[in-house]
């Protein structure tokens, strides 16, 4: 190559700089550029030295983010987008638990009420302690808190005695 195929070759190249593009979703920042071999470099609230995206950025306040693309020695244009925090509402799915004869549900959504019901039958009833179960059973289980409903978790417990076969000699 000579110098000016070079020099012709790296203008072709540098033309295809693209900014980058900042998307927030309320819980996370993530950053893209669609300038192949790019490296990202960010920023939150123009607070200290820009360093390297590697993935998503959690957040838990309004956050203004900037960045910025490199590629090679040169930078593409910075840009800056406020991100607004949005409180997770959702409410997690209950977790069944089952040991051969007795059912326990939690949720960790803190203050949820749960609902549970066995084999398909009936309406679901609040959850308030662990129970038992003399047969195989499907329980189904969701939370609620306040307006919000979490999914509803299944699970098929295999009913199966507990036998203590010590004895003293």
């Amino acid at each position: 190559y000579s110098s000016i195929d070079v020099k012709n070759f790296v203008i072709k190249r540098l033309e295809n700089l693209y900014n980058p593009v900042i998307s927030c979703d309320g819980q996370n920042v993530s950053i893209s550029c669609d300038t192949n071999e790019a490296v990202i470099y960010y920023r939150l609230n123009q607070t200290g030295n820009f360093i390297q995206y590697t993935s998503p950025i959690p957040i838990t306040a309004n956050t203004l983010v900037e960045s910025y693309a490199r590629y090679y020695e040169w930078d593409s244009a910075t840009v800056t987008e406020s991100c607004t925090y949005e409180e997770d509402t959702s409410v997690a799915t209950p977790s069944i638990y089952c040991d051969g004869t007795e059912v326990i549900i939690t949720c960790a959504t803190a203050g949820a009420t749960i609902y549970y019901r066995q084999n398909q039958e009936g309406n679901y009833t609040v959850y308030t302690e662990p129970f038992t179960i003399t047969a195989d059973t499907i329980v189904e289980a969701y939370a609620q808190l306040d307006e919000e409903t979490s999914e509803i978790a299944t699970e098929t417990c295999i009913y199966s005695e507990i036998h203590d076969y010590t004895t003293d000699y």
